[in-house]
C-alpha cells in the first residue's frame, strides 16, 4: 500500500543544496542577459542588468530584423537603465534582448582607418568593404602631453616646432606638466645658445614670437 510522504521545507532546501554543489557548472557559458522596457527618441529603458558599468557598450538584438544595434549605457538607475541608443532605434521595440560587452565605449584604430570613412563608432560607411583592424582605443581617454609624442627613444626632440612649445609655455598658454619635465629639457637643451633662446633668457618675448 502506497504511503504518502511529506518533505519538510529545511528537507527541500537541503536536496537542492546537494543538487546545486553536485552540478557542474564550470563549462556553463553565463551571461547577463536584459530586456528593453521601452525605446523612444533615441534613447532606451533596459531592465535585468545589474552589473552593467556606466559608460559600458550594450548590445541589443532586434527581434524584428535580428540585427544587432549598439547602445550606451548612462543613467544607472535601481530596477533600470537609460541607454543612448548609437544607430537605428526604429527598429528596437519593447521585449528586445541585451547583452553586455563589459568594454567600456571604444573605436578601432589602427593603420588600416586611414583614408577611409567611418562612423562615430569607427564602422566603415564608404562601401569599400570591411576595416580590418584588431586594436581599439577608450574614446574617453586622457589626452596624451602636448610634446610627449615629439621625442625619440633617446629623449631627442624630432621634426616638431620647437618654437611654438616653448613660447606657449612661456606666454601662458600651455601649462607643462610634471609628465612634461623630461621634453622640456631635451627642448632647452635644443635651443640653448640660439638667437630664439637668447631672447627668451632676456626676457624679449618680441623676438622670440617672432623667430627672429
Amino acid at each position: 500500500m502506497a504511503t504518502d510522504t511529506t518533505l519538510r521545507p529545511g528537507e527541500i532546501k537541503d536536496i537542492l543544496l546537494r543538487e546545486i554543489e553536485a552540478a557542474d557548472l564550470h563549462e556553463l557559458d553565463v551571461e547577463e542577459v536584459g530586456t528593453v522596457l521601452e525605446v523612444k527618441d533615441g534613447i532606451a529603458r533596459i531592465y535585468g542588468l545589474q552589473k552593467a558599468m556606466a559608460g559600458e557598450m550594450l548590445e541589443i538584438r532586434s527581434s524584428e530584423t535580428g540585427n544587432a544595434v549598439t547602445a550606451l549605457a548612462l543613467n544607472l538607475e535601481e530596477d533600470n537603465i537609460g541607454a543612448v541608443i548609437l544607430g537605428d532605434y526604429l527598429q528596437l521595440k519593447e521585449g528586445d534582448e541585451v547583452r553586455r560587452t563589459s568594454r567600456v565605449l571604444e573605436v578601432p584604430v589602427g593603420p588600416t582607418l586611414v583614408g577611409r570613412v567611418v562612423d562615430a563608432l569607427g564602422r566603415p560607411i564608404d562601401g569599400e568593404g570591411d576595416i580590418n583592424t584588431s586594436f581599439t582605443r577608450k574614446v574617453e581617454s586622457p589626452a596624451p602631453g602636448i610634446i610627449d609624442g615629439s621625442l625619440d627613444s633617446g629623449g631627442k626632440p624630432v621634426a616638431i616646432d620647437l618654437y611654438e612649445h616653448v613660447t606657449m609655455a612661456l606666454t601662458g598658454q600651455w601649462t607643462p606638466g610634471p609628465h612634461d619635465a623630461p621634453a622640456l629639457h631635451a627642448l632647452a637643451g635644443a635651443l640653448k645658445d640660439t638667437p630664439f633662446w637668447c631672447s627668451v633668457v632676456s626676457g624679449d618675448f618680441t623676438h622670440a614670437i617672432d623667430r627672429t
